[in-house]
């Protein structure tokens, strides 16, 4: 696998997210968890989708991205309009949404970009006023396939520990996750498992899915069956990386690590 072809495609999709990303930061009904700034993954599209937006016509932004399309669709799933991100800009995408969205009813003009911390994203040439390229579909397809398989995974575990809200992206870190309460607090006091899959980032340049228990165990960590790895620079939590599965039975391997890190790490908090 060829990373550097994986991280363009990778970049692109990240930047891509950040259209229906914003559209929920600046128009979706505010939660205290910042539940409304996460995208859904749909395994019906394979698509990336905003919350719900309230508007005359009520909508959601979805990144299709094997396509690198936004679709605009109304509460029936319908695509109202598209935008084929090849070719564009930020800057022309964002001229785009603002018109659309203004059409179906809502403020488009309060549509800007999310503000991260400084050196906390990726920089890219799309930042710089670069447009969107057909690059290497086959890539992207590799990322979606995480994603669907991910999705799958997490929404099963949801069946043991019914306390773990859906699985949801973020749009800081690309990253699909969710997060297991382990006690009956609220906030960075009460004890948790979260678990996910990060398509490639500064700790690691390929795909990788983790187990982080929190807050972060001291000491030395128990043993954890091979491929995977503890994590211990930043962030601790269980890793297995894409480059460690097996070629065939990725689902299995997935579901295994899984299953044997979160019981690891409910002994750790």
């Amino acid at each position: 696998m060829d990373l550097a072809l994986l991280e363009a495609e990778r970049s692109q999709l990240h930047y891509g997210i950040q259209f229906p990303a914003a559209v929920a930061v600046a128009l979706a009904a505010p939660q205290a968890d910042y539940r409304h700034t996460a995208l859904r993954w749909s395994a019906a599209t394979q698509s990336i989708i905003s919350t719900d937006i309230p508007a005359d016509t009520p909508f959601t932004l979805a990144l299709e991205p094997l396509e690198l399309t936004l679709n605009l669709r109304d509460g029936a799933g319908t695509v109202l309009t598209s935008l084929f991100l090849v070719g564009q800009t930020l800057a022309t995408g964002l001229a785009w949404l603002q018109t659309a969205v203004t059409d179906l009813g809502a403020d488009g003009s309060k549509i800007s970009w999310i503000a991260y911390p400084p050196d906390d994203f990726p920089d890219h040439p799309l930042a710089h006023g670069a447009a969107f390229a057909t690059g290497q579909p086959e890539f992207r397809q590799l990322l979606i396939d995480h994603y669907a398989l991910t999705h799958q995974q997490l929404t099963t575990l949801a069946q043991t520990y019914p306390q773990a809200p859906s699985p949801v992206i973020w749009p800081h870190h690309f990253d699909l996750a969710t997060l297991i309460p382990l006690g009956a607090g609220t906030g960075e006091a009460n004890p948790a498992i979260g678990v996910g899959l990060s398509p490639g980032d500064g700790s690691y340049g390929e795909p990788y899915w983790y187990v982080s228990p929190w807050p972060y165990p001291q000491g030395e960590l128990p043993a954890i069956s091979a491929p995977a790895t503890w994590h211990t620079q930043g962030w601790v939590g269980a890793v297995l990386r894409r480059s460690h599965l097996a070629r065939d039975n990725h689902s299995a391997m997935v579901e295994a690590f899984i299953q044997e890190a979160v019981a690891v790490c409910r002994g750790l908090v």
